[in-house]
């Protein structure tokens, strides 16, 4: 187990990697001390029960906001994969935060939503500096943008970035200061005097090959036809594959970019159906214009994110991030693990791996999406 250091006004960050929820809870505060804490994260890999983890909390953190989730892992202090709990303290002399626990679609009242985020949005607006949410949705599988959806319209103008959370495909838990729910998510609103600036990284540039999405059924992510032909086929031709052959590593080789403005995001292929259809991580429609995309190198690009997130913030105070589980997997595939584990550390990132990325009002897949802080007073203009 180990600790972050305390050598600045940013996040604090703790692992520990006891399987029990109780001891790791144990470490973590041991680690931590006593704050005081504006707020707490905290990212659990798979295997910690959810009632245990609250009651450990309850003992360790009393009368201390907190927002945790179930993750497909953890990152923080070179913890790339694999079991631990990871927290992220937040020292109350520079944050200041609230939370809203939503329930699972189709649960959630967007206005009722929208007047609670504009009251929180309020609470904080006293405490000065600049305000921003984390979003940490668990039961919002291929309905990430109505919560994202819900955020633009309460809090025009507040920056939004986080993750999905739960165990790789089979969802999770959310829990906001005692209270455990499933399938739900977390809007977490923080306001800091410290600069700071959201981000994505992602290592990938369009092609000239186009597919258009002509048979679909939206709400499951689920397309029949590209350009249409069977989706399978059509995709397999575009990519240079055999249709036989798609699997998770093929869609992972020859991802698939939708065009937001001038910009490009991924939108990923879960897995090929029997009946030759695929089904997409995330929101997709007829009509909808698909673009092949080129790989990069992933672990070039994320040192130039951060690199240039450094520069621009005179020296970083901490980051939280949310790394795609596939970008993960990647990593592993091509022995690349270690060096991206050294550059979360040497940067001071911590966060977990995620089931999708939310960035501003998108949902994306295949993307590092997170929050760097700089020091009071250290932003480079």
């Amino acid at each position: 187990m180990a600790a972050g250091n305390s050598a600045s006004e940013g996040p604090e960050i703790a692992v520990s990697l006891r399987a029990e929820a109780g001891a790791a809870v144990a470490e973590l505060a041991a680690a931590l001390g006593g704050g005081p804490w504006g707020h707490l994260l905290l990212f659990a890999a798979p295997g910690y029960a959810a009632e245990a983890l609250a009651a450990a909390l309850a003992r360790h953190f009393p009368g201390q906001p907190y927002a945790a989730c179930a993750t497909a892992g953890g990152i923080g202090l070179g913890l790339l994969s694999g079991p631990g709990l990871v927290a992220v303290a937040l020292p109350r002399a520079s944050f200041s935060g609230v939370s809203l626990l939503l329930p699972a679609l189709p649960d959630v009242a967007p206005q009722d939503t929208i007047r609670v985020l504009q009251d929180l949005g309020h609470r904080l607006s006293e405490d000065g500096g600049g305000l921003f949410a984390l979003t940490l949705l668990g039961g919002f599988r291929h309905r990430e943008e109505v919560v994202l959806s819900l955020l633009q319209r309460a809090l025009a103008g507040v920056p939004v970035v986080g993750g999905s959370a739960g165990e790789a495909e089979a969802g999770g838990y959310v829990i906001r200061n005692g209270e455990v729910a499933r399938g739900g998510g977390l809007i977490v609103l923080l306001r800091t005097p410290l600069p700071f600036r959201i981000f994505k990284s992602d290592h990938f540039r369009p092609t000239g090959r186009k597919l258009v999405v002509t048979a679909c059924d939206p709400d499951s992510g689920r397309v029949r036809e590209l350009n249409g032909e069977t989706a399978a086929a059509a995709y397999a031709l575009a990519a240079g594959l055999r249709p036989d052959l798609l699997d998770e590593r093929a869609f992972a080789e020859h991802l698939l970019l939708i065009k937001s403005g001038d910009d490009y995001f991924c939108r990923s292929i879960l897995r090929r159906e029997p009946d030759g259809s695929l089904i997409f991580h995330g929101v997709v429609d007829h009509g909808l214009v698909l673009t092949l995309a080129h790989t990069g190198h992933i672990a070039e690009t994320l040192e130039r994110t951060l690199a240039a997130l450094d520069g621009a913030l005179g020296g970083l105070a901490g980051v939280i991030g949310f790394d795609c589980l596939q970008r993960r997997r990647e990593a592993e595939r091509y022995a690349l693990s270690e060096r991206l584990s050294a550059l979360f550390r040497r940067y001071r990132v911590a966060g977990f791996h995620s089931n999708g990325e939310q960035y501003h009002a998108l949902h994306l897949t295949n993307t590092f999406t997170g929050i760097a802080f700089g020091r009071r007073g250290e932003a480079v203009l």
